[in-house]
């Protein structure tokens, strides 16, 4: 699978509320139900620094991020 370097700047130049929602489109396409409240600035600066390759993280990392989330209101 090729990634779409231009497509993630796009993404993460997007405003928190717009980042989000996108986020949470792309999660329920994998069958995952994120709550709809926008995460804080500073969660969602982590996710900008992931998505361009910024920041690193292991699997058992984003698993730990998602666990988090859909406690405090998403669901799978």
């Amino acid at each position: 699978m090729k990634i779409d370097m231009e497509k993630l700047r796009q993404l993460a130049a997007l405003p928190d509320r717009e980042l989000w929602d996108e986020a949470r489109r792309m999660a329920a396409g994998y069958g995952f139900s994120l709550k709809e409240d926008v995460p804080s600035h500073a969660e969602l600066e982590q996710l900008r620094g992931l998505v361009l390759g910024q920041d690193r993280i292991r699997m058992s990392e984003a698993l730990k991020i998602l666990n988090c989330y859909t406690k405090k209101g998403g669901q799978r």
